[in-house]
């Protein structure tokens, strides 16, 4: 019998860095061989792979009698955001097998696990298809939205930093959980197999200030994407609302989770009004910057005001011009003491609040 040999390649994108086509290309050569040898296989083998796939379903319908799948599905069912990007059973099944997959590595490292954040996954799924449909990879969509903007038009407030992988290939994938986990751990095992200083994916997986994770994924045809969105949850974050139009004052309160942080300081970042992008440009386009270089709020410590009763710090700072106002509020572990300077070098950037205003 005819074999087809599907040619498969995975990109990959980070926030710190990003390398040449052909660079990327050479320094996963492995893992496009490796793919290549899967998806043959499984093409051939399509039979095995239902069988795989069959108890992925049955485990899930008996909810694996495990309480970590009891516990994310329940949140999962009580989430309301994005519910068109809900998860099945069986694809939180396979997150909550590639959430131990990411902590492994974490562990390796000596960084405590993650726990899966059902927003940030349905997030990543938004994205996922709509790169996967359209054609593009990388850190923008065709909104030209960055990470932190779709995060805050979930829902979000927590910082989040974003890993991302692409694959294609010259025939359709099979597109069941079997397929998806081995892309899915084929790509992170290329985020953690890089060295430095092209090491911004790695580092990502294992900075030691992440606590959650959203993950990510769809094929459609032959096109697979994958998003692990990395979250730095310290916070309990009230607003006023977050779309405005200009004159108004952005509002916002928060509060310690733990009380072994401190508030430090609060930055305001403006952007300009975000423009929709094709997919050309999108895949033209290499890493991001997580806050621009244009600040118009800050507090720094001594400028801090007071707790009320319940704990809670409240700022406030006018908009005056059409845009996208992202505020980051910084916690150091600390009490701060000094009056006179202050940076955020060591601080937990600890949320990712987006105020639009047109």
């Amino acid at each position: 019998m005819k074999k087809n040999v599907i040619i498969s390649i995975i990109i990959v994108f980070l926030l710190t860095s990003c390398e040449t086509l052909i660079q990327e290309l050479n320094r996963f050569s492995e893992t496009t061989t490796k793919f290549i040898e899967e998806a043959g296989n499984d093409r051939n083998n399509e039979d095995n792979g239902n069988k795989i796939d069959e108890k992925v379903t049955k485990s899930t319908r008996t909810e694996i009698i495990d309480p970590e799948f009891t516990k994310y599905k329940s949140l999962n069912d009580n989430e309301q955001r994005y519910i068109e990007f809900k998860d099945s059973d069986e694809e939180l099944f396979v997150k909550i097998k590639m959430l131990d997959y990411i902590n492994l590595s974490r562990e390796k490292f000596n960084v405590s696990k993650l726990e899966l954040d059902i927003l940030a996954s349905r997030t990543a799924n938004k994205t996922s298809y709509e790169a996967a449909k359209n054609n593009f990879m990388g850190h923008w969509n065709l909104n030209g939205e960055k990470p932190y903007h779709r995060y805050a038009i979930s829902g979000g407030f927590d910082h989040v930093t974003e890993n991302a992988a692409a694959s294609w290939s010259t025939n359709s994938f099979i597109n069941n959980s079997t397929t998806a986990l081995n892309f899915m751990k084929e790509a992170h095992n290329s985020f953690m197999a890089e060295k430095a200083p092209n090491d911004g994916h790695k580092k990502n997986v294992i900075t030691k200030e992440h606590n959650y994770v959203g993950i990510g994924y769809k094929i459609i045809g032959n096109q697979f994407r994958y998003y692990e969105e990395y979250i730095d949850r310290y916070l309990d974050i009230s607003t006023g609302g977050t779309s405005l139009t200009t004159g108004m004052d952005a509002s916002f309160s928060f509060k310690t989770l733990s009380e072994k942080l401190y508030p430090y300081s609060v930055i305001v970042y403006y952007e300009a009004s975000l423009k929709k992008m094709t997919s050309k440009e999108i895949n033209n386009m290499g890493s991001y910057s997580d806050f621009s270089n244009n600040t118009v709020f800050s507090v720094w410590p001594w400028e801090l005001p007071e707790k009320n009763k319940n704990g809670y710090i409240t700022i406030s700072f006018p908009v005056q011009k059409k845009g996208s106002y992202y505020v980051n509020i910084y916690l150091s572990d600390k009490p701060n003491t000094d009056t006179r300077s202050a940076n955020t070098v060591g601080k937990i950037q600890a949320s990712g609040i987006v105020f639009f205003v047109e």
